[in-house]
């Protein structure tokens, strides 16, 4: 090969890497200004419009913090229908006091890990009486469609691998994070060998317990227990039961029973009070008639757990 012909090669590979340098580049741009991004970066927990907040709370009344996803939020019913509202009523008419006061911080599609952030930011240094997590068991690991898939490669550095460590800097890139996401998913059905339901999904996740998503769920259960019991306040576990997903898309009804009272165990240990509903809604079998539209609750669901907590913590008052 010729000195010549040579030079023609190296000039075409330079023009080949600065061309597809340029082509990543322009792609990353475009990402940026037009996909939305599979993480949930503080600034959007911290100014997200939380429902049934009580501004004018006052130092001496009761304050309950509510923390949660969508069945805290409230999907699919109105602010007055979900079970913070409800359970603020409720307490107040058992109580017989005005100044019971519970905020609701619930975001559909959170995990525990978003729940220890909201916590450690707005519930934390308040004067909040009692904490409630109501925890649905996908507060383990996520839907897939839901945008903090991606969010333990920046809240759980101390629950790293060597090689999670040294990766985890490329996750910056919206490119790797849109090409990794949809990777995740197109393999996830295909080792599942059907079609992949949100439910078929988050099971084959959480069977996978070396992930670092489930490492770091389990983990910040047990690191925001343990915050709750350091700042002073009482910490409520509610579990959600996965009751309502039976009849519709739920064919590992065992399996999720499992995942659920490993989450219980956890939170006992981390210095929760659990209410145990499989024990408590053993009567509520088929709630079929407690859900709106999807396996999400209506108003009557939603105060079937208000009237849970409100139990409970009207004994801790008692107790007090």
């Amino acid at each position: 090969m010729g000195l010549t012909e040579y030079g023609d090669k190296v000039r075409t590979g330079i023009k080949i890497i600065i061309a597809s340098v340029v082509l990543l580049i322009f792609a990353e741009i475009v990402l940026r200004l037009s996909f939305h991004s599979f993480y949930v970066d503080e600034d959007s927990l911290l100014n997200f419009k939380y429902r049934n907040q009580n501004r004018d709370a006052n130092a001496y009344g009761i304050k309950i913090a509510m923390l949660g996803d969508s069945f805290t939020y409230g999907s699919k019913v109105a602010e007055d229908e979900t079970s913070s509202y409800q359970l603020q009523e409720i307490l107040r008419e058992n109580l017989k006091r005005s100044d019971v006061y519970v905020d609701n911080y619930g975001i559909s599609g959170l995990s525990t890990i978003e729940e220890y952030v909201i916590f450690t930011k707005l519930v934390k240094n308040r004067d909040y009486d009692f904490v409630i997590l109501n925890f649905f068991i996908d507060d383990f690991t996520p839907y897939y469609y839901y945008n903090n898939l991606l969010n333990p490669y920046i809240v759980c550095q101390e629950y790293f691998s060597p090689l999670e460590s040294k990766i985890s800097f490329i996750f910056k890139s919206r490119l790797v994070e849109f090409i990794y996401t949809y990777y995740d998913i197109l393999k996830t059905r295909l080792e599942i060998h059907s079609p992949i339901t949100p439910i078929s999904y988050m099971i084959h996740k959480m069977r996978r317990a070396d992930s670092l998503r489930y490492r770091c769920a389990k983990g910040m259960l047990t690191q925001l227990g343990r915050e709750i019991q350091n700042a002073g306040k009482r910490g409520i576990f509610v579990l959600i039961p996965s009751l309502t997903l039976y009849d519709n898309q739920n064919p590992y009804p065992e399996e999720i029973a499992g995942y659920e009272t490993e989450a219980m165990l956890i939170a006992k240990e981390s210095g929760f009070e659990v209410i145990d509903t499989l024990v408590e809604l053993r009567e509520e079998l088929d709630q079929r008639h407690l859900v709106k539209g999807d396996m999400h609750y209506n108003k009557e669901g939603y105060r079937l757990i208000a009237n849970l907590i409100a139990e409970r913590v009207s004994r801790l008052i008692g107790s007090k």
